[in-house]
């Protein structure tokens, strides 16, 4: 039988595996007394720093001079707020289905032959007092009438009231219409050639009883009818910068707003201003540090008077530096 060649040679062979005693165990039994010795550690140090019943410190936002929210409070608002803003966002969504519904309503009733602007204006008389809606037709029906608009009468068909007669009578109101509200004398587009002066003679006729046919103002066109002029008294004109005897100052509150000094005239005056022209020989007006004559003696024009009328065949005044042109001492005011 053959022998074992260590016991031959007479050599001790090693044995296999850990010898006995060379260690503590590393298997599942020492990493859980080291995670147990580690968090021991742990809570042991932060218990000796803040004591076992202490909270910990909550965060809080930084303060930059204000206040310093914490984040229980953060989310508080912020879901208070956001609860809010959700019902905020359910009615604009509910508004805009009303809104989409009432553009279809006004749609169909449009189809159905409706003005909506006049059915507007009705439905809204609807919510209105009856002595309100009385007073503001009697309003609507002096405009008009000093507009020179047709006004339909109750009981009256509108052909009755818009009798159209000639074409010569619509040019000529229409040019009355444009007349009394200071355009100017600019022939319309489509005015037939033929009714031109029709047109022109309407605007006249409109100037003349917007400028002329008023107390207040028909003395600065008819000086035979201005010792009849109703005095005015000065405080009541808008746009006095000074006055005199002789020298009436206006400032631009004097005229329509949004007027130029060069055209400052008496179209574009204010009709109490107007009134006040024929009193002075020299009517100026002073824009900031620009000044140009209205009036002043002329030798050459009629009735030896310059007089910026705002008519297109009246020549225009210069406009100077208030500063090197003022002599009067009254323009210094």
């Amino acid at each position: 039988m053959a022998q074992n060649i260590n016991t031959v040679l007479g050599v001790t062979p090693k044995k296999r595996g850990r010898p006995k005693g060379s260690g503590a165990a590393k298997g599942p039994i020492r990493k859980a007394s080291e995670a147990a010795a580690k968090a021991e550690a742990m809570v042991g140090g932060a218990w000796a720093k803040t004591g076992p019943m202490a909270a910990p410190e909550p965060q809080r936002a930084p303060a930059f001079g204000a206040n310093q929210p914490d984040v229980s409070t953060v989310c508080q608002w912020a879901k208070r707020i956001r609860l809010k803003t959700e019902e905020v966002d359910k009615v604009k969504l509910a508004m805009k289905a009303a809104r989409g519904a009432l553009r279809d309503e006004r749609k169909l009733a449009q189809a159905d032959g409706m003005v909506m602007g006049e059915l507007d204006e009705a439905i809204e008389a609807l919510r209105t007092e009856h002595v309100d809606l009385l007073a503001r037709e009697e309003r609507r029906r002096f405009y008009f009438a000093a507009l020179g608009l047709p006004i339909v009468e109750l009981g009256a068909s509108v052909s009755e009231t818009l009798t159209p007669g000639s074409d010569a009578d619509r040019w000529f109101k229409r040019g009355d219409q444009a007349g009394r509200l200071g355009e100017k004398r600019d022939i319309p587009d489509g005015c037939p050639g033929e009714h031109v002066q029709d047109f022109l003679r309407g605007w006249e006729a409109g100037q003349d009883l917007l400028m002329r046919a008023l107390p207040l103002t028909r003395g600065a066109y008819d000086p035979a009818a201005s010792d009849a002029a109703e005095p005015v008294a000065e405080e009541e004109v808008p746009g006095i910068a000074s006055r005199s005897a002789s020298t009436l100052v206006l400032n631009e509150a004097a005229f329509i707003v949004g007027t130029d000094i060069m055209d400052a005239n008496l179209k574009t005056m204010h009709a109490l201003a107007v009134a006040l022209v024929p009193m002075h020989e020299r009517v100026i007006a002073l824009f900031g540090t620009k000044r140009r004559p209205i009036k002043e003696p002329d030798d050459t024009m009629p009735g030896g008077f310059y007089i910026d009328t705002g008519e297109p065949d009246v020549p225009l005044s210069d406009a100077e530096s208030a500063s090197a042109a003022i002599s009067d001492p009254m323009l210094l005011n």
